[in-house]
């Protein structure tokens, strides 16, 4: 049954409110600003720091040193951080690293 172009308006138009009330917002400028702020106000806080961190000191457990290495990624709100590990201990750190992943919601094992 398809949508008359009444209803899909009504739609479109309760969409938007609710986008409205969520956000705050009614332009994508106004979205852009402010999801900018909700990410450095996340990163001010040390929330998306904080899965890098753990993951180095069950790195630091097992006797493995790491170094942080970031790179500029396409998006100029985002970076990639890599933690870095010698050769000779790749192995055990990709296996603490896919059990770690298990637990979080920004960090990857690769």
């Amino acid at each position: 049954m398809a949508l008359t172009a009444t209803e899909k308006k009504e739609i479109e138009t309760l969409v938007r409110k609710e986008i409205k009330d969520f956000i705050g917002t009614t332009t994508v400028k106004q979205f852009e600003d402010k999801l900018l702020n909700i990410v450095i106000q996340d990163m001010k806080r040390g929330k998306t720091e904080k899965e890098i961190k753990d993951f180095r000191a069950i790195l630091r457990k097992n006797k493995i040193a790491s170094r942080l290495k970031v790179c500029q990624t396409s998006n100029v709100f985002c970076v990639h951080v890599y933690v870095l590990v010698h050769p000779d201990n790749r192995e055990k750190a990709q296996d603490l690293a896919k059990e770690f992943q298990n637990e979080t919601t920004l960090f990857y094992a690769c």
